[in-house]
Formats: structure tokens, sequence, C-alpha cells
């Protein structure tokens, strides 16, 4: 699980994680909150399918 938090060019704080699974599917997420990028780091369900 790569996650990183950025700046976007209106100054505002976005986060980014991806996850790549055993059989090698990525999923990558945009976060607008960077409460939700900390539950991403710690493995919690965010969007439910």
């Amino acid at each position: 699980m790569l996650v990183e938090a950025f700046e976007t060019t209106h100054g505002k704080i976005r986060g980014i994680a991806v996850a790549v699974s055993k059989d090698t599917v990525v999923r990558t997420l945009f976060v607008n909150k960077i409460q939700e990028l900390d539950k991403c780091r710690k493995g919690k369900l965010i969007y439910k399918k």
C-alpha cells in the first residue's frame, strides 16, 4: 500500500492510496479528506462496493 498526501494547484491537501493485490490487481483511491487517507494507511474500508 502506497499512501501519499499532496497539495493541489489551488493549495488544498488531497491524498492518493495505491494498493496492489497478490493477483496483480491495482486499486487507486483519490481522497479529498486527509482523515480518509489515514484510514487507507490503517487498512480500513473507505468505499463499499
